[in-house]
């Protein structure tokens, strides 16, 4: 994942995605593969759900136009702050001051628009899922969660060349996992740059994103019964688009 693609074309509010797995299963590597690409990470590892819901937007404003790493739900002062955060992430501002008070003290607009992603060993809002519900529930659209376990099938770390690439058995997929961790860290910075780069020259960019959203949605065709999945189909649109546009070939064959 690079930059947060500039979302406001497409009416689209921030949005993040939830990792969940068993300890150790790879999601933290998923979160610093994405930090690394813009170069976030640190020695110490990402930064987590540890801090104040101020603190946490402050962080937003700091990683505007990217990915905002959240790792580790455990790590949160009270667990219900997980909701109110998403929430306001989503929002894609900070709370609303008093107009007197902006005023007084010249405070600029500030805004961002950016894609959170947070990591957990349960899935984020499995306590919040009730049995026959008939909706999804806004939070688990403004952060979607996806399985990520190295020991499991049919998650994040899984597809058609999955065997061939990841590995066949857990001790060749844990050192997939390893061996990319260690790449995050030595590489880190150096595909942000290079897709700004690319990206500034492009006029036609916001075309091509265009282009490959809808070439993922057509794709992902929803039967009857999930069209309720239709808007979180819509953001893994974004997130494809993003991937796609950024390594495409730049001839476009």
């Amino acid at each position: 994942m690079f930059a947060a693609p500039n979302l406001r074309p497409f009416s689209i509010s921030s949005f993040g995605f939830n990792l969940s797995g068993v300890t150790s299963s790879g999601k933290t590597f998923c979160v610093r593969s994405a930090a690394s690409a813009a170069g976030l990470n640190s020695s110490e590892g990402p930064a987590t759900w540890d801090a104040s819901l101020a603190g946490l937007e402050q962080r937003a404003l700091g990683h505007r136009d990217s990915m905002v790493p959240l790792d580790d739900t455990s790590n949160l002062p009270q667990p219900e702050l997980a909701k109110l955060v998403t929430f306001r992430l989503a929002g894609n501002r900070p709370k609303a001051k008093a107009g007197q008070y902006v005023i007084a003290n010249d405070i600029v607009d500030l805004d961002w628009r950016v894609i959170p992603l947070s990591t957990s060993e349960d899935p984020i809002w499995q306590q919040m899922i009730k049995p026959g519900r008939g909706r999804v529930r806004g939070e688990e659209v403004r952060m979607i969660n996806v399985r990520a376990g190295v020991s499991d099938k049919g998650d994040i770390f899984d597809g058609p060349n999955a065997d061939a690439r990841v590995g066949s058995t857990l001790e060749e997929r844990l050192q997939f996992v390893e061996k990319q961790e260690k790449l995050t860290q030595d590489y880190q910075g150096e595909a942000f740059r290079a897709y700004l780069a690319k990206r500034c020259a492009d006029k036609r960019a916001e075309e091509t994103l265009k282009k490959y959203m809808n070439q993922f949605l057509e794709a992902a065709s929803l039967p009857e019964q999930f069209r309720w999945l239709g808007r979180m189909r819509r953001l893994f649109a974004v997130v494809y688009a993003s991937a796609a546009q950024a390594t495409e070939c730049p001839c476009r064959c």
